[in-house]
């Protein structure tokens, strides 16, 4: 046996292989496939190639778990905003409806206080009206003795 195939862990190789994918029963006839395989200085290298490219497989894999979470993390993210839009598009309408209807009533007081407005002139207008009124007969009356008083 080569320094080669004994360096070769057979159970670390199938479980590598059953990590990428790779079903158990095939996994198992493949590592059995090479460590029967004569040693020979190019499938050393093959061996050696092949690892690099697991490895280069697992670095890219971890990368896109990586961004899968971002993703995930992403989507949440935007999923929130949404649910916060609507609840504050629905919070506005409901501002917005309190908002006319608040228009709407202080409109029909500002009518409401214009008629009693104008109702209160009109009795005030009578008021002073009677008022001049007695005034001017109290004048005529005051004229009218002091013309009196000063005739006799």
């Amino acid at each position: 046996m080569s320094p080669a195939q004994a360096a070769f862990d057979t159970h670390a190789e199938v479980r590598k292989l059953k990590q990428a994918g790779c079903p158990e029963a095939q996994a198992q006839v493949m590592v059995d496939l090479v460590a029967r395989a004569p040693a020979n200085p190019q499938l050393a290298e093959d061996l050696e190639g092949l690892k690099s490219l697991v490895q280069g497989i697992e670095h890219r894999l971890g990368a896109i778990e990586h961004r899968v979470g971002v993703i995930e993390t992403t989507m949440a993210t935007r999923a929130d905003l949404e649910i916060l839009r609507n609840q504050t598009f629905a919070r506005i309408e409901s501002l917005r409806a309190k908002t006319i209807e608040m228009n709407m009533s202080t409109q029909v007081q500002i009518e409401t206080l214009r008629g009693d407005t104008k109702a209160d002139i009109e009795t005030l207008r009578g008021d002073m009206g009677r008022m001049i009124w007695l005034q001017r007969g109290t004048l005529a009356a005051f004229v009218l003795a002091i013309a009196t008083m000063m005739l006799t």
